[in-house]
């Protein structure tokens, strides 16, 4: 697959998080880059990277970017290791007060 085709099948998935000040370190020992979800995910075919972003205007709002190859790519992981998935979020609720999927399918495009 050439590198423009692959880049126009990515999938990302986004959500975006407020977490408490007294939660950010865990919280971003599992959604960084290097942190227990990519790890994870790392572990599935298509899966490319995860970014996380704070919002400088909002002080403990954050966003993830969890890109993949593919849709298809994304839900053979959901598929296969959602019982993982389950166990890694179990601590979640003591360390953020909310998660938003604002929206999950968005199509990347090739940069020039």
């Amino acid at each position: 697959m050439s590198a423009e085709s692959r880049a126009a099948a990515a999938y990302v998935s986004i959500w975006v998080y407020r977490v408490r000040p007294e939660a950010l370190v865990e919280f971003v020992r599992h959604y960084s880059s290097g942190g227990a979800w990519a790890r994870l995910f790392g572990q599935a075919a298509g899966y490319r990277q995860t970014r996380l972003l704070a919002d400088p205007s909002d002080r403990g709002r954050y966003v993830t970017i969890d890109e993949w190859d593919s849709a298809a790519a994304y839900c053979e992981f959901r598929a296969r290791w959602q019982p993982r998935s389950r166990t890694a979020v179990a601590w979640f609720p003591s360390t953020s007060t909310s998660k938003v999927a604002p929206g999950s399918t968005l199509k990347t495009w090739p940069s020039r």
